[in-house]
């Protein structure tokens, strides 16, 4: 993926990978994505993507012992995805 130069598609790509591990319950393969998506997103001010970026490493948080912040980390990126009117994935983040 650091092969493509565009950087709303490296997100897309990045928040992809990690949700397909989310779906799958592999944290350890998900991680990395969910991290590169969050800099990603903090890095270039992208809103939606930092969100996904937050949910997922809220996630991958979840599963190294921190279940309660990686709980918070999700809600709150639930909260930002819906003040945002982003609705992708929206079951699927709710159901996380």
């Amino acid at each position: 993926m650091s092969g493509v130069p565009h950087i709303a598609t490296l997100s897309f790509g990045r928040m992809h990978a990690a949700l397909f591990e989310l779906m799958r319950g592999d944290h350890a393969r998900g991680a990395p994505h969910a991290i590169e998506l969050a800099r990603l997103a903090r890095q270039h001010e992208l809103p939606m993507w930092g969100a996904f970026g937050v949910f997922l490493q809220g996630w991958a948080t979840s599963a190294s012992g921190a279940i309660g912040a990686g709980l918070d980390d999700m809600r709150r990126a639930v909260d930002s995805l819906r003040a945002q009117n982003a609705v992708l994935f929206d079951g699927l983040v709710k159901a996380g």
